[in-house]
């Protein structure tokens, strides 16, 4: 009896192992997401994503540059972002696709 008692509790010694406790809103938290290896675009994606579902206003890190300049300038940049819609707005991910061509998108 001693002998199964003394294995008994020598498994249960070794099976147990430390782990640090994260919470959820650590795993979410840019600095976590950043040291995990995720770039800066998918900690913005994951804190977006997570204002929306709690219905909060987001502001994002980097403005949209071409908003600012003048209408000339808009209206060519939206002209070759008709073209070729690979082209990098910076406004990846927060607006809604729309996959029909129309003609008040100039």
């Amino acid at each position: 009896m001693r002998k199964f008692i003394l294995i008994a509790s020598l498994l249960l010694i070794t099976q147990q192992y430390g782990c640090a406790e994260v919470l959820n809103s650590e795993v979410t938290t840019p600095e976590y997401l950043i040291n995990s290896g995720y770039s800066t675009e998918m900690a913005e994606m994951v804190n977006y994503q997570k204002s929306m579902s709690l219905g909060e206003e987001f502001n994002s890190i980097k403005p949209v540059q071409y908003s600012k300049r003048n209408k000339f300038c808009r209206f060519w940049r939206r002209c070759l972002e008709y073209i070729d819609p690979a082209l990098d707005d910076d406004k990846f991910y927060y607006h809604d696709i729309i996959t029909e061509p129309k003609v008040t998108d100039f």
